[in-house]
């Protein structure tokens, strides 16, 4: 991820190599510290110790279990000899009974690939389509920084949340967002593995440009573009008790990106300055769009329709090993690596950030079965390293002309290397007695945010409709309206704990009845900064408690079920939230000068001499800020058996958000 270490700028006002292509430092450079970058053992040992004697906690528990293991299919059907005329299975059920499905998506298969850890969303990949959903390709040109939840954002507005029916609330996950099409949030268990047999799978996909239509108006022909995607998957008995399920898959797309751009005209490529070093810089801002006559005069007389090369390459793989260990008993092993880059279109010099993903996901998991109790004790480090650089193309500070032409640089919040490591400890015990399914569980996650982030570091220099004169000619004779730039140490290292219990009962009250009540608890500290240079914004949200009801009905026949579930969820504070602290001073200060001189912008100006009144931008969280949103959430619905199928049909919930 590069030298993680932040650069400080410092020492009296000096001149800017404004080049193409040169990058620019304001004053001394140096290197500071990178003591928050290592991950924190003190941290981790402490979690570990409390995972540690939760886990023998439960196992002491299920010790005094009898030791006959009762499977889910036997059990289903010692109990349908009991009840002949029983309901069938999964119809007025709300929930799978002990030893049923795993808390992520239920067992995988030996032809399947290893469970996946996180999704496109949560880790920002391109160049996925879930096209059985519908969704459709993406329109590239559309900019996108690959961070924090921008992806989740660019889907909710180019396809819409999706109404979603949820049939029942179970206590050990959260469901904040799910009506609107979300996931649940799960435990880190990880999921067996069906062992039966060597099962395996080898693919191989190809799409090309020849084979896709317009998606919108290009001027000229299309450029090519084209991608290859292949991967393979196996599961097969490796040892006595042992099975192994492997994975790996690339995808490489290569081609161009088509947009329409603002550049200026071919009579506007001449510097008007007459200072032969503004207008050196001059011509190297001009210099940075393309050198094509405008072609899309009737949008725009400074319009241009282009292309520009985009390289993406995705990497996945995953190995999972089920080992037998006793009666009852089984360790669960699990790793993934995900990794993306993505070299992105330039239809202006450095319009867009190179970027650089890489994912790490593993986790361990003792399964203990025991008659009609099954317990699972769970450990996962995850790691999500992002790093997000200005394009070579153009290094120099960001240019705005307002709307008159393209802006040049990749955006004030450029560049950004973060690294977010992730400690969970979970241990869950399902107990069944007689028509009660009891569930009980708690879960600790120790979260690291390490990295630095920009706020407008490069420097923005504004050019606007000023002194009688246009943006564009006010740029073409070096007459800047502002410039700013912010100097300082914004490299951070936020340290927070989140605990999680929850208990839960599903009871069938009769053959046609099925109630569910539950409680889960969350409690969130304050993040703090390890080495102290950002007191804690906030307290403890330590109030988040969500009580769960449900029931599920069967009216007999094929009149079908009726069910209804109530909660409350709460959201969280994001790390992009609390980080905003990391601009303010004194250790961080924006400057802005107005009507500068573009060779030395920062005259007369003493970079390690600020004085202390120095007027600021304060990024100020309020000291009982909490999850910033809490929505209750009411189901009903009602699902019906057709010849082949089921009908559901309700309302995806009516509640209320503050």
């Amino acid at each position: 991820m590069g030298d993680p270490r932040p650069f400080v700028c410092g020492g009296a006002g000096k001149r800017l190599e404004w080049s193409h292509g040169v990058e620019p430092c304001q004053g001394e450079c140096v290197l500071q510290p990178a003591k928050d970058w290592r991950i924190d053992r003190g941290g981790f040992l402490s979690g570990l110790r409390r995972f540690v004697v939760l886990g023998l906690a439960l196992s002491l528990i299920s010790a005094a279990a009898p030791a006959q293991r009762l499977t889910a299919s036997a059990a289903a059907a010692d109990e349908s000899e009991k009840a002949p005329d029983a309901e069938p299975e999964g119809v007025a059920e709300e929930a799978s009974p002990a030893g049923g499905a795993e808390a992520d998506g239920g067992e995988v298969s030996g032809a399947a690939l290893v469970g996946d850890s996180a999704g496109r969303e949560e880790l920002n990949l391109l160049g996925q389509t879930d096209a059985e959903s519908g969704e459709s390709r993406r329109n590239e040109n559309v900019r996108i920084n690959l961070i924090d939840n921008n992806v989740l954002k660019e889907l909710n507005q180019r396809i819409g949340a999706s109404a979603t029916i949820v049939e029942s609330f179970e206590v050990d996950k959260e469901y904040f967002g799910t009506v609107y099409g979300g996931s649940p949030l799960t435990p880190p268990h990880v999921s067996a593995a069906a062992d039966t047999g060597v099962h395996g799978r080898l693919y191989y996909g190809h799409n090309n440009s020849i084979f896709s239509a317009r998606s919108f108006f290009q001027a000229g022909s299309v450029a090519p573009t084209r991608e290859n995607e292949y991967g393979f998957g196996i599961g097969l008995p490796s040892w006595k008790g042992g099975f192994l399920t492997l994975d790996g898959s690339q995808q490489k797309i290569r081609g161009s990106v088509n947009g329409n751009v603002l550049t200026p005209s071919l009579e506007e490529r001449t510097p008007l300055a007459t200072d032969p070093a503004t207008r050196a810089i001059v011509a190297s801002i001009l210099a940075a769009y393309p050198a094509e006559r405008p072609n899309r005069t009737d949008i725009d007389p400074r319009a241009l329709n282009l292309n520009a090369p985009q390289l993406i390459d995705n990497d996945s793989a995953g190995i999972q090993l089920d080992q037998a260990a006793g009666a009852g008993d089984r360790l669960l092993f699990r790793y993934r690596f995900t990794a993306q880059g993505v070299e992105a279109f330039q239809l202006v010099a450095g319009q867009n950030p190179d970027t650089r993903t890489k994912s790490h996901d593993a986790r361990v998991t003792w399964l203990r079965e025991r008659g009609e109790a099954v317990t699972r004790v769970s450990a996962r480090f995850g790691r999500v390293g992002s790093l997000l650089t200005p394009d070579q193309s153009w290094t120099g500070p960001l240019i705005s002309a307002g709307s008159a032409i393209s802006r040049l640089g990749s955006g004030s919040s450029i560049p950004t290397d973060r690294a977010l490591n992730d400690f969970t400890y979970s241990a869950q015990r399902q107990q069944t007695h007689g028509r009660h399914v009891l569930t009980f569980g708690a879960e600790l996650n120790r979260q690291q945010v390490n990295g630095s982030k920009s706020n407008t570091h490069q420097g923005l220099l504004t050019f606007r409709n000023d002194l009688g004169e246009s943006a564009i000619t006010n740029l073409r004779l070096g007459r800047a309206t502002m410039f700013s730039q912010s100097i300082g140490n914004v490299h951070r290292g936020f340290r927070n704990w989140r605990s999680v219990f929850y208990a839960g009962d599903q009871w069938k009250a009769r053959r046609n009845l099925t109630l569910t009540i539950g409680g889960h608890f969350a409690a969130v500290t304050a993040p703090t900064e390890v080495n102290g240079l950002t007191p804690p914004p906030y307290t403890c949200d330590c109030n988040n408690l969500s009580p769960r009801f449900g029931f599920a009905y069967r009216l007999g026949g094929a009149k079908g079920v009726v069910r209804g579930a109530y909660a409350i969820h709460y959201g969280e504070i994001f790390p992009v939230t609390f980080g905003l602290t990391r601009f303010n001073p004194p250790l961080n200060r924006r400057i802005g000068v107005q009507t500068p001189d573009l060779v030395n912008p920062f005259a007369g100006i003493d970079l390690n001499n600020l004085p202390a009144d120095t007027r600021s931008i304060l990024f100020v969280l309020s000291p009982d800020f909490s999850t910033p949103t809490r929505t209750t959430t009411t189901s009903v619905g009602s699902c019906s058996r057709l010849v082949t199928g089921r009908l559901l049909w309700g309302m995806p919930g009516r509640g209320r958000t503050s």
